[in-house]
C-alpha cells in the first residue's frame, strides 16, 4: 500500500506471507493474503508455520489512516451587522484528526491592513501525512473614520448675521466601507447669537466622526427707532429757526448698523417732515417719520395805511391812518398798534408798532411822515390873488381875508413878524384897486365867526407910495401865500 508518515498507511494495505522450509513439509495458519481496507490504529497479523523441524511465526502491525484530518477557520472579532470590522482581525484555525492525530494546523494570521474581501487560508496535516485546507474569506476591514463637513444656508451677511431661519446641512463620505448614517439637516428658527449644530457620520465599519457648525447668529426682530425735533416748537406749534431732527436707534441682539440720518431743516414751510431708518447688523430695518414741523423765519409785514409817506393833506381832508399786519405763513399773533404824533397842522408821524407772528418772529416798527396844512383857498375880497396886483393908497389899512377850513386860534402865523412885506418890482399886466380899506392904527388879526374867516388888518406905511410890495402870509404849517400890492 501507500506508506505515509510515521509508519502509517494512507491507502488499503495488502499483507502477504512467504513461508518456506527446504527440508520438510510444513503447515501454516494465518499466512494467507490479507487486505486491510479500514483505518486502524494497529492491526496485528500473525503467520505461523510448523514443519518437522519445528514451528516458526512472524507478526506485523499495520496502521492505516486514509482519512483526511478536519480543519475550520474563524475570524475574531466578528464583523458587525454590515459585515465590516474597524480593527485588526485575527483568523484562527481549529484542526482535528480522530486517528493518527494532527501534525500541523494553520497557521493563524492577523489581518491589519484595510480592505474589502480579504481572506486567509489554513492547512491541516495529520501524522499520517493526510492534509486538508480551508479559507476564511469575506473579511472587510476599515479603520479610517469617514469624513463629514457642515454648511449653513443662507450664508450670513458681512456682519455675520442672518435675519431668517438657517438650515445646517452635513455632507458625509467614506471611501471604503461606505456611509451608514449621516446627521440630517437641521433648521434653526430661534433668534440668538453663537448658535451651533453638531453632526455625526458613521461608516459601515462603525468608525465615526463629528463636526460642529457654530457661530450662527440669527436676529429676526427689527430694530427700534424714534425721532425728535429740536428746538421744540412754541405753543403755537411753530419754530422760527432751523430745526434739527435727530434719531435714536436700538437693537438688543445684533446691534445697530446704521441710524437716521439726522437732518437739519433750514427752509420755511408748514407740515415739513423728516424720515429716518434704523438697520441692524442682521439687515432688519425699521423707519419712522418726524412730521408736523413748521418753520417760519420771516417777520410779519407791517404797513401804515391811509396816509402816505411825504404826502401833504389839508386840514379836514386827512385820511385816517391805520396799521395793516399780515403774515403769509404762520399767521399774525399780535397786530401792530397805531400811534400818531402831531398837532393840528405841520409834520405828523404815524407809527405802527412791531407785530409778532405765531412763530415768534417780531417785526420792527414802521413809520410814515406826512404834512397837514390849512385848507387855504386863496385870498378873499377885497384882495386879489397873484399875479393880479392890488392897487391901494399908501398908509391904508387893508383887510386881508382868508379861510383855513375852520378856526384854529389866532396863533396861526409862522413867526411874530409874519405876515411880512417885501419890496418887489411891479411888472404885472393886471391891476385891481382895493375897494375896501379900514381905519386902523396897527396890524391886527381877528376871526369872523359869522363868515368863518380870518381877517388880518394890514396897516401899510405912507412912505411906500410909488412902491410895489408883496405880502407874504407864512402860516405855522410852513406854507406861504403871497399877494402883491402897488401903493399910490
Amino acid at each position: 500500500g501507500t506508506l505515509g508518515n510515521n509508519g502509517w498507511y494512507v491507502s488499503d494495505v495488502a499483507v502477504s506471507w512467504s513461508v518456506s522450509d527446504p527440508e520438510s513439509a510444513f503447515s501454516s495458519t494465518g499466512c494467507g493474503q490479507t487486505t486491510i481496507s479500514a483505518d486502524t490504529a494497529g492491526t496485528i497479523l500473525t503467520c505461523q508455520a510448523t514443519s518437522t523441524g519445528g514451528t516458526a511465526s512472524q507478526s506485523v502491525t499495520i496502521k492505516r489512516d486514509a482519512t483526511a484530518p478536519t480543519i475550520s477557520g474563524s475570524a475574531a472579532p466578528a464583523a458587525n451587522g454590515a459585515g465590516w470590522n474597524n480593527t485588526d482581525v485575527t483568523v484562527s484555525f481549529t484542526c482535528g484528526d480522530n486517528l493518527s492525530g494532527v501534525a500541523s494546523c494553520g497557521p493563524n494570521q492577523t489581518l491589519t491592513g484595510e480592505g474589502a474581501g480579504q481572506s486567509v487560508s489554513g492547512t491541516v496535516v495529520d501524522n499520517a501525512g493526510n492534509s486538508a485546507g480551508t479559507t476564511v474569506s469575506g473579511i472587510n476591514i476599515d479603520k479610517t473614520a469617514p469624513t463629514i463637513s457642515g454648511s449653513a444656508l443662507p450664508a450670513a451677511n458681512g456682519a455675520g448675521w442672518n435675519n431668517t431661519d438657517v438650515t445646517v446641512s452635513f455632507d458625509c463620505g467614506d471611501n471604503l466601507s461606505g456611509v451608514a448614517s449621516c446627521t440630517a439637516s437641521t433648521t434653526l428658527t430661534g433668534e440668538g447669537a453663537g448658535q451651533s449644530v453638531a453632526g455625526t457620520v458613521v461608516d459601515n465599519a462603525g468608525n465615526s466622526a463629528g463636526t460642529t457648525v457654530s457661530g450662527i447668529n440669527i436676529d429676526k426682530t427689527a430694530p427700534t427707532i424714534s425721532g425728535s425735533a429740536a428746538p421744540a416748537a412754541n405753543a403755537n406749534g411753530w419754530n422760527n429757526t432751523d430745526v434739527l431732527v435727530s434719531f435714536s436707534c436700538g437693537d438688543s441682539l445684533s446691534g445697530v448698523a446704521s441710524c437716521g440720518p439726522n437732518q437739519t431743516l433750514t427752509s420755511e414751510g408748514a407740515g415739513q417732515s423728516v424720515s429716518g431708518t434704523a438697520v441692524d447688523n442682521a439687515g432688519n430695518s425699521a423707519g419712522t417719520t418726524v412730521s408736523g414741523i413748521k418753520i417760519d423765519k420771516t417777520a410779519p409785514v407791517v404797513t401804515v395805511t391811509g396816509v402816505a409817506n411825504g404826502a401833504t393833506y389839508p386840514v379836514g381832508s386827512v385820511p385816517s391812518a391805520g396799521c395793516s399786519t399780515s403774515d403769509a405763513l404762520s399767521g399774525v399773533a399780535v397786530n401792530a398798534a397805531l400811534n400818531v404824533s402831531g398837532n393840528v397842522v405841520g409834520q405828523f408821524t404815524a407809527t405802527c408798532s412791531g407785530a409778532a407772528d405765531k412763530a415768534g418772529n417780531l417785526s420792527a416798527p414802521v413809520s410814515v411822515t406826512y404834512t397837514v396844512i390849512y385848507a387855504w383857498n386863496g385870498f378873499l375880497q377885497p384882495v386879489d390873488n397873484s399875479p393880479t396886483v392890488n392897487v391901494v393908497k399908501a398908509g391904508s389899512a387893508v383887510p386881508v381875508k382868508f379861510k383855513l377850513g375852520g378856526y384854529f386860534g389866532l396863533n396861526i402865523f409862522f413867526a411874530p413878524d409874519f405876515p411880512k412885506p417885501f419890496l418887489v418890482s411891479c411888472t404885472a399886466s393886471s391891476y385891481d384897486a382895493i375897494e375896501q380899506t379900514l381905519n386902523a392904527g396897527s396890524s391886527t388879526l381877528t376871526y369872523d365867526t359869522t363868515a368863518q374867516q380870518y381877517v388880518y388888518v394890514w396897516k401899510t406905511e405912507k412912505n411906500w407910495a410909488g412902491q410895489c410890495r408883496k405880502l407874504v402870509v407864512k402860516l405855522n404849517d410852513t406854507t406861504e401865500h403871497i399877494a402883491i400890492f402897488n401903493f399910490r
